[in-house]
Parts: structure tokens; C-alpha cells; sequence
């Protein structure tokens, strides 16, 4: 029953943590969508300006040779009927109104442009902050989850066999886990792992995982708070060395070298 519980204890915290890196993952993808969104964004508003600013050079330029011609004509008393004066008007005027009706085709296709791409950059960002709330509820239950040290201590030791295995060992044959010893006084002795080594060498690791003081500094703004926390984890750490060296691995288990190790999970 107690290995059932261990078992499922783990699995929680391993699936903890594989959805919340899962959902890092996410906030990432959906951080370069909207960098790539945005910047299509400004490149449409840039090229909006500059054909509004080129319009308004041309229409300029355009109104200003009306307005010369019409002193021209004026000027050189243009013989003619009322008629033949309109239809030269109309004749200056039909390429001002040509690059008018272009220039509102290619407001209306901007604008169009503008709208589908902030529209899409809307989507991303309610993705994006969709996803940044599933990563901060994945952070949060992975925290909870720790603060059981139970659940620490098994996270512990199997983050120190992954470790262990992904080094290429295998159990049985490169180490053993969770193997009872009895020390000269009789008390049971238990390390996490004893690795075999050359020579018929082995060495007890033990995994720990002092997390209470580490995670508030790590949520704490105050400078000095934060440092005061560290130093309690710090001794947190210094109190857990203590305690190994005095389990005397090495008398128990015979054969092995004159030091334990202390596995930290990172």
C-alpha cells in the first residue's frame, strides 16, 4: 500500500511538471506569434503614412498646374465658346480625379489590410494571455504540490534515478535503490541509492530537496527579505549534510567510500 502511494505521489509530480513545461512551451509559440503579428502591423501603418504623405504631394503639385493653366488661360484671352472652356476644365481636372479614385482603393485595401492583421493580433494576444493563466495554474499546483515533503522526497529520488539512468546505468547491475542496512547499533539505514563502483566500491547518495525558504525567496520583492530567506535555506541545506554525516553510511554498508552524496534535484 505504502509503495502504491509513493508510486502515485510521484506520478503527480511528474505530471505536474511535464504540463507545466508543456504550457511554458505554448507561451513561448504564442510570445513569437504576436512579435511576428506586431511587427506586420507597424510595417502596414508605415506604408500607410507613406503613400498618404505621396498623395498629397501629387495633389498638390496637381492643383497647382490647374491653377496655372487657369491664369494661362486668362491671361492669353482663350477665344471660345463656354463650352470648349468646360470641356478644357474637365480635361484638367479628369487626372486629379483618376488619382483621387485610386488613392481611395488604396485607403480601403490598407484599411482592410490593417483590420484582418489586428484582428489576428488580437487573437494571439487573448491566446496568449489563455496561455500565460494555464502556466501560471501549472506553476501554482506544481508549487502546492512540493510544499508535501512527501511529495518532495519522492520527486527527489526519482529525478536522482533519471538522473542516474540517463548517466547510462542500470539497476541491479550499475546500482541499487532504496536498499536497507543496519548500522553497529542496530538502526535501519536506507539510502536512496548505492552506486557500485570499480573494485567492488560503492558509494550511498541520498536525495534532497529543501524547497520551503528557496521558493518564498524566490516569490519575495523585498531585497532583503529575499536575502534572509536564502540564508535559512542555506542552513536548511547546511542541517541535511549534518544529518548524512551522521547516519555513518559507510560503517553500514562496508566497502564504501568515506563520503555520502548529496543530490540536490535542479
Amino acid at each position: 500500500m505504502l509503495t502504491t502511494n509513493v508510486f502515485a505521489l510521484i506520478a503527480l509530480g511528474v505530471g505536474v511538471l511535464v504540463g507545466w513545461l508543456i504550457r511554458a512551451g505554448q507561451v513561448h509559440r504564442e510570445r513569437t506569434g504576436r512579435a511576428v503579428a506586431e511587427a506586420r502591423l507597424a510595417h502596414v501603418e508605415a506604408a500607410r503614412g507613406e503613400m498618404t504623405n505621396t498623395f498629397a504631394a501629387l495633389a498638390q503639385r496637381a492643383f497647382k498646374d490647374v491653377g496655372e493653366a487657369l491664369v494661362q488661360m486668362n491671361k492669353t484671352q482663350i477665344d471660345g465658346s463656354l463650352d470648349t472652356k468646360k470641356a478644357e476644365i474637365e480635361g484638367l481636372l479628369t487626372p486629379v480625379r483618376t488619382m483621387l479614385d485610386q488613392y481611395r482603393g488604396e485607403v480601403l485595401k490598407s484599411e482592410k489590410v490593417r483590420v484582418e492583421v489586428y484582428g489576428g493580433l488580437q487573437e494571439q494576444i487573448r491566446s496568449l494571455l489563455t496561455a500565460q493563466e494555464a502556466a501560471q495554474r501549472e506553476a501554482s499546483r506544481l508549487a502546492n504540490a512540493l510544499q508535501s515533503p512527501t511529495i518532495r522526497g519522492s520527486w527527489g529520488e526519482s529525478s536522482l534515478r533519471r538522473c542516474i539512468e540517463l548517466a547510462g546505468m542500470t539497476e541491479y547491475c550499475d546500482f541499487d535503490a532504496q536498499e536497507t542496512f543496519a548500522s553497529e547499533e542496530g538502526r535501519r539505514l536506507r539510502p536512496d541509492v548505492v552506486v557500485k563502483l570499480p573494485n567492488k566500491r560503492v558509494i550511498a547518495v541520498d536525495a534532497k530537496v529543501p524547497l520551503s525558504e528557496y521558493t518564498l525567496a524566490a516569490n519575495e520583492t523585498d531585497e532583503m527579505r529575499r536575502r534572509g530567506l536564502l540564508e535559512l535555506h542555506a542552513k536548511a541545506l547546511k542541517r541535511h549534510i549534518d544529518t548524512l554525516s551522521r547516519r555513518e553510511y559507510q560503517a553500514a554498508i562496508g566497502d564504501s567510500l568515506d563520503f555520502t552524496v548529496m543530490f540536490l534535484p535542479g
